[in-house]
């Protein structure tokens, strides 16, 4: 049994039908075509099979091999799905619609998060945001990492904590608001600064997602990583642009050091390094809530799909980001490298 589903919408402009909207959006300038679209769609606001749905349409004197090739694109587009793919009452409902929409069937998508294992170093802006968009998309296991206290500076884009909360360790209150909105997840915390030795302890792990900003993170897990097999992504931001990837898969990507993308000091005079030393000592990331939120949700939404095993990962082989100062979208390659100074040691 198929019904039509709850995200589907129709609507004209001009002489123009317009379906689905979004990704799944078609356009249909034929009059009779719209007749018999319209017909089937509304046909299927109540739960009916094809069969039952073929016979309504042949009795209204359509042409059969007309109708059914409507009827084959209609299902192809996930206008309608099948009836037991949405509960509104199941707290993941939403969810399973945009799994859906986006061709993937929910159920084999919300087995895979459920048995899936996150750990998210750093738990700051973008840590927040992660971890509860992943913790309420039903991730079975989160393991927050992050040595640090909560300060007032923070409370401006750290959106899960609170003036009371200040001076308390990040990894703990994240668990207590996590669980406060999800009861159907194990999570672990770590109040320390990310080391091989603390890697090691943690086993089973499906993804590591590094969101802090300390320089000798992205180095030190990038390795890990790679010796160890484990996917991970890096989300952040790179002054007022919001910067996701590149999302490493073993065997399957490159590593971030694969590719020349971001400054090094490689060939340069001491002079020149003592320089650079001195513009950047003091440096203060310009941290905002809105670039964060980008960051997280575009950094996130490639997260689901990959461990969801639907729809395409954009930044595999890509660290992406988007300025928001001009909204330009721009692309790093992360090809593999064979003389990577990484992959081609380990």
């Amino acid at each position: 049994m198929l019904r039509l589903a709850p995200y589907m919408k129709a609507g004209f402009q001009g002489s123009v039908l317009y379906l689905g909207f979004g990704s799944i959006i078609h356009t249909i300038k034929d009059s009779d075509a719209q007749l018999i679209y319209l017909d089937a769609l509304s046909y299927w606001a109540n739960p009916g099979s094809v069969q039952d749905l073929y016979a309504y349409l042949l009795n209204k004197g359509y042409d059969d091999g007309f109708f059914k090739a409507i009827v084959d694109d209609i299902i192809k587009r996930n206008y309608v799905i099948p009836l037991s793919n949405y509960d509104k009452d199941n707290p993941f409902s939403r969810n399973h619609l945009f799994f859906n929409l986006s061709g993937g069937d929910p159920f084999y998508i919300q087995n895979k998060l459920k048995n899936s294992h996150v750990l998210i170093l750093g738990c700051g802006g973008i840590g927040n945001l992660i971890s509860v968009a992943l913790a309420t998309s039903g991730i079975g296991k989160l393991t927050l990492v992050d040595d640090d206290e909560i300060e007032q500076s923070n409370l401006t884009r750290q959106f899960l904590f609170t003036k009371k909360d200040i001076g308390a360790k990040k990894t703990l209150i994240l668990k207590r608001e996590l669980l406060e909105r999800v009861d159907c997840i194990l999570i672990n915390t770590f109040e320390e600064r990310a080391s091989w030795e603390l890697l090691d302890k943690i086993s089973n792990i499906d993804l590591i997602v590094l969101s802090a900003d300390s320089l000798d993170c992205l180095p030190l897990i990038n390795k890990f990583c790679v010796k160890n097999k484990v996917p991970f992504i890096n989300i952040g931001y790179v002054q007022d642009i919001a910067v996701w990837g590149p999302f490493y898969v073993p065997g399957e990507t490159g590593c971030f050091y694969c590719q020349n993308i971001i400054a090094n000091d490689e060939n340069l005079s001491e002079d020149i390094v003592s320089q650079l030393q001195a513009i950047n000592t003091n440096h203060q990331a310009p941290s905002n809530g809105g670039v964060n939120m980008l960051a997280a949700s575009l950094g996130f939404l490639d997260i689901l799909k990959f461990l969801g095993e639907f729809s395409t990962v954009h930044s595999k082989n890509k660290r992406i980001g988007l300025w928001t100062n001009n909204l330009n979208l721009e692309k790093q390659d992360c090809l593999y490298n064979i003389k990577c100074a990484i992959c081609a040691n380990i």
